[in-house]
């Protein structure tokens, strides 16, 4: 593909299994948050399935484990308490890792002109938490994030007009749209 081409194509990644295996820190994060605020146990591996957001799994293990829908300063305080713990996981996550080639694809695709964004289901800080061990974060200057929408297609949209906005120019986007084998409606 020429640079021309190139022009207004955007490339976008989602974070977790596709740049990087965390080894499990996110859910050791929402179980050390839970615990200190609640002193229960939290198991998220419910209500992790592909394509779910940061806030929704929150929500669903809150409920999950509470037998009520949160209040609104309980699930900020809870939010806090998993990005706090989070950092502390991924740096100690002795099974974090980065897959097989990405560095050196993303810097192919930056050398080539190519505009690389985020789309994915974590907060916007948990997904710079994920990528900082990994120094992965200077490749992307723009993204869609669960902080964002629920709604997967939304968030496709929401990267789109930030990397427009960052690149002055119109951006469509080719990436990993599609999660757990369907697309969105509505996704690039």
């Amino acid at each position: 593909m020429s640079g021309r081409d190139r022009q207004h194509l955007a490339l976008l990644f989602d974070i977790d299994g596709t740049l990087i295996i965390t080894g499990g820190a996110g859910a050791r994060s929402w179980r050390l948050a839970f615990d200190e605020l609640y002193g229960v146990p939290a198991d998220i591996g419910q209500f992790t399935d592909i394509g779910t957001t940061d806030p929704d799994v929150g929500r669903k293990t809150f409920e999950a484990v509470l037998g009520r829908k949160p209040e609104r300063h309980e699930f900020a305080r809870l939010l806090e308490r998993r990005l706090h713990y989070l950092r502390r996981t991924v740096t100690e996550s002795e099974h974090y890792r980065v897959l097989p080639g990405v560095e050196d694809l993303l810097l192919g695709l930056v050398d080539e002109g190519y505009l690389l964004g985020l789309i994915t289901g974590n907060l916007e800080a948990a997904a710079h938490i994920k990528l900082h061990r990994a120094r992965l974060n200077r490749f992307f200057s723009f993204g869609g994030y669960g902080s964002d929408s629920n709604d997967r297609a939304e968030i496709t949209r929401i990267a789109l007009r930030r990397g427009s906005l960052v690149y002055g120019e119109h951006l469509v986007g080719l990436g990993q749209v599609c999660w757990g084998g369907a697309c969105p409606a509505g996704s690039v």
